[in-house]
């Protein structure tokens, strides 16, 4: 069971890095938020697999808090991209925004969706590493 849960890991993993730098690369919307879809999809597959891990004794208390701890940071990550998309989504047609700012906030999306690719691949490998994936 752990091989399955680790190799399933490891595809979210290259999955979700993918999806991060092809979904944010350019300035689409529908891009960008099919990114993030499949990013929280892939740490929910991740945070249920720990979880079954942690209830069949397979992880300790302080395995769980790192995991948890890995997530806040993920989920922070997160919040703070799906955040700038809504705010550049409220300004991107309005006629007193200059092309330098909505460059900006393009570009302040791409950063944000770099970090949250970095973040969840360290939820990732800790997982990977809990079920024997540094093997």
């Amino acid at each position: 069971m752990n091989n399955v849960i680790r190799r399933t890991s490891q595809l979210c993993g290259i999955f979700v890095a993918l999806l991060m730098v092809l979904g944010c690369a350019g300035s689409r919307v529908d891009q960008t938020a099919s990114a993030l879809a499949g990013s929280k999809a892939a740490y929910d597959f991740n945070m249920k697999a720990a979880g079954d891990l942690y209830l069949k004794g397979v992880i300790t208390d302080d395995q769980k808090a790192q995991v948890i701890k890995y997530a806040n940071i993920y989920i922070t990550a997160h919040n703070a991209v799906v955040d700038a998309l809504a705010s550049y989504v409220e300004v991107k047609d309005l006629q007193d925004i200059s092309p330098e700012e909505l460059a900006a906030k393009e570009q302040a999306i791409k950063d944000l969706c770099i970090y949250l690719g970095l973040r969840s691949a360290n939820l990732i490998v800790y997982i990977q590493q809990l079920t024997g994936g540094d093997e």
